[in-house]
Protein backbone atom coordinates (compact mmCIF):
# COMPACT_ATOMS: atom_id res chain seq x y z
CA UNK A 1 0.00 0.00 0.00
CA UNK A 2 1.31 3.26 -1.20
CA UNK A 3 1.07 5.75 1.94
CA UNK A 4 -0.54 8.79 1.41
CA UNK A 5 -0.54 12.67 2.78
CA UNK A 6 2.23 13.80 5.01
CA UNK A 7 3.02 12.70 8.47
CA UNK A 8 6.06 13.48 10.89
CA UNK A 9 6.98 12.98 14.15
CA UNK A 10 9.79 15.24 16.35
CA UNK A 11 11.00 13.97 19.16
CA UNK A 12 13.38 16.53 21.73
CA UNK A 13 14.79 16.84 25.01
CA UNK A 14 15.39 18.88 27.68
CA UNK A 15 17.04 19.15 31.02
CA UNK A 16 14.74 20.72 33.83
CA UNK A 17 16.57 20.04 36.89
CA UNK A 18 20.05 18.99 37.48
CA UNK A 19 21.16 18.99 41.30
CA UNK A 20 23.06 16.91 43.53
CA UNK A 21 19.60 15.77 44.20
CA UNK A 22 17.55 15.69 41.53
CA UNK A 23 17.50 15.07 37.69
CA UNK A 24 14.38 16.20 35.57
CA UNK A 25 14.18 15.02 31.60
CA UNK A 26 11.54 16.77 29.69
CA UNK A 27 10.73 14.64 26.34
CA UNK A 28 8.73 16.65 24.02
CA UNK A 29 6.57 14.64 21.08
CA UNK A 30 5.47 16.75 18.09
CA UNK A 31 2.62 14.77 15.85
CA UNK A 32 1.73 15.76 12.50
CA UNK A 33 -0.71 14.30 10.23
CA UNK A 34 -2.72 16.82 8.74
CA UNK A 35 -3.39 18.36 11.94
CA UNK A 36 -0.53 18.62 14.83
CA UNK A 37 -0.26 17.65 18.41
CA UNK A 38 2.43 18.05 21.36
CA UNK A 39 2.66 16.43 24.31
CA UNK A 40 5.36 16.28 26.91
CA UNK A 41 6.80 13.33 29.40
CA UNK A 42 8.98 14.01 32.41
CA UNK A 43 11.47 11.27 33.78
CA UNK A 44 13.11 12.08 37.05
CA UNK A 45 16.22 10.83 38.88
CA UNK A 46 16.15 10.68 42.35
CA UNK A 47 20.16 10.78 42.35
CA UNK A 48 20.43 9.77 46.17
CA UNK A 49 18.57 6.64 46.01
CA UNK A 50 19.32 6.06 42.32
CA UNK A 51 16.03 5.63 41.35
CA UNK A 52 13.54 6.70 39.00
CA UNK A 53 10.76 8.22 40.71
CA UNK A 54 6.57 8.96 39.80
CA UNK A 55 4.62 11.96 41.46
CA UNK A 56 3.16 9.22 43.96
CA UNK A 57 6.54 8.22 45.00
CA UNK A 58 7.32 11.72 46.63
CA UNK A 59 3.51 11.68 48.45
CA UNK A 60 3.11 11.10 52.11
CA UNK A 61 -0.52 11.62 52.57
CA UNK A 62 -2.89 11.60 50.05
CA UNK A 63 -4.53 15.09 50.60
CA UNK A 64 -1.65 16.47 48.71
CA UNK A 65 -3.89 15.73 45.33
CA UNK A 66 -6.54 17.85 46.46
CA UNK A 67 -4.46 20.48 47.59
CA UNK A 68 -2.68 20.48 44.39
CA UNK A 69 -6.03 20.08 42.61
CA UNK A 70 -7.80 23.50 44.83
CA UNK A 71 -4.53 25.55 44.33
CA UNK A 72 -4.44 25.11 40.33
CA UNK A 73 -8.51 25.45 39.88
CA UNK A 74 -7.94 28.59 41.60
CA UNK A 75 -5.15 29.43 39.31
CA UNK A 76 -6.98 28.69 36.23
CA UNK A 77 -9.99 31.12 37.80
CA UNK A 78 -7.82 33.52 38.39
CA UNK A 79 -6.40 33.41 34.85
CA UNK A 80 -9.77 33.31 32.86
CA UNK A 81 -11.09 36.36 35.36
CA UNK A 82 -8.08 38.79 34.00
CA UNK A 83 -8.22 37.38 30.34
CA UNK A 84 -11.40 36.51 28.95
CA UNK A 85 -10.07 34.45 25.94
CA UNK A 86 -8.95 31.79 28.03
CA UNK A 87 -10.76 28.69 29.44
CA UNK A 88 -10.22 26.44 31.49
CA UNK A 89 -12.58 23.01 32.20
CA UNK A 90 -13.19 23.96 35.87
CA UNK A 91 -16.17 23.20 38.18
CA UNK A 92 -17.27 26.40 38.27
CA UNK A 93 -17.25 26.67 34.46
CA UNK A 94 -19.56 26.31 31.76
CA UNK A 95 -17.37 23.73 29.92
CA UNK A 96 -17.23 20.53 32.99
CA UNK A 97 -15.20 19.47 35.42
CA UNK A 98 -11.38 19.77 34.74
CA UNK A 99 -9.00 16.51 34.98
CA UNK A 100 -7.92 15.79 38.29
CA UNK A 101 -4.27 14.48 39.48
CA UNK A 102 -3.13 11.18 40.49
CA UNK A 103 0.01 9.37 41.71
CA UNK A 104 1.28 8.64 37.91
CA UNK A 105 0.81 12.71 36.60
CA UNK A 106 3.49 14.23 35.03
CA UNK A 107 5.34 17.08 36.69
CA UNK A 108 8.91 18.52 37.66
CA UNK A 109 10.56 21.19 40.03
CA UNK A 110 11.57 25.00 38.88
CA UNK A 111 14.76 26.09 40.27
CA UNK A 112 12.84 27.78 43.11
CA UNK A 113 11.55 23.99 44.86
CA UNK A 114 7.91 24.79 43.19
CA UNK A 115 6.05 22.00 42.08
CA UNK A 116 5.08 22.36 37.93
CA UNK A 117 1.97 20.63 37.01
CA UNK A 118 1.99 20.53 33.42
CA UNK A 119 -0.92 19.39 31.57
CA UNK A 120 -1.54 17.70 27.67
CA UNK A 121 -3.24 19.79 24.82
CA UNK A 122 -6.95 19.19 25.46
CA UNK A 123 -6.77 17.94 28.87
CA UNK A 124 -8.02 21.02 30.71
CA UNK A 125 -8.81 23.34 28.12
CA UNK A 126 -9.57 23.58 24.50
CA UNK A 127 -6.82 22.86 22.11
CA UNK A 128 -5.85 26.54 20.88
CA UNK A 129 -4.24 26.97 24.37
CA UNK A 130 -1.60 24.30 23.87
CA UNK A 131 -0.38 22.44 27.12
CA UNK A 132 -0.58 24.72 30.14
CA UNK A 133 0.88 24.32 33.34
CA UNK A 134 0.66 25.75 36.98
CA UNK A 135 3.09 25.72 39.36
CA UNK A 136 2.30 25.50 43.17
CA UNK A 137 4.39 26.83 45.69
CA UNK A 138 6.37 24.46 47.95
CA UNK A 139 4.92 25.81 50.92
CA UNK A 140 1.28 24.85 50.08
CA UNK A 141 2.55 20.75 49.44
CA UNK A 142 5.89 20.54 51.47
CA UNK A 143 4.32 19.14 54.65
CA UNK A 144 2.60 16.57 52.12
CA UNK A 145 5.55 15.08 51.18
CA UNK A 146 7.73 12.25 52.32
CA UNK A 147 10.36 13.25 54.43
CA UNK A 148 13.29 13.09 51.88
CA UNK A 149 11.42 15.35 49.38
CA UNK A 150 10.99 18.24 51.76
CA UNK A 151 13.96 19.97 51.70
CA UNK A 152 15.36 18.70 47.70
CA UNK A 153 15.76 22.45 46.61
Amino acid sequence: IKPTGHRSVYVDYNVVTNTDFWFNLKIQVVEAAGSGNTYYEYYHLDKRADKIIKLGDIVEKEAFYEVVEKDIEKQMLQKMKEDKNLVYWVKDATFGDWVSIDSKHNFYWDKEGNLVVPFDKYEVSPGYMGTPEFCVKKDIIKKYLKEEFKDMF
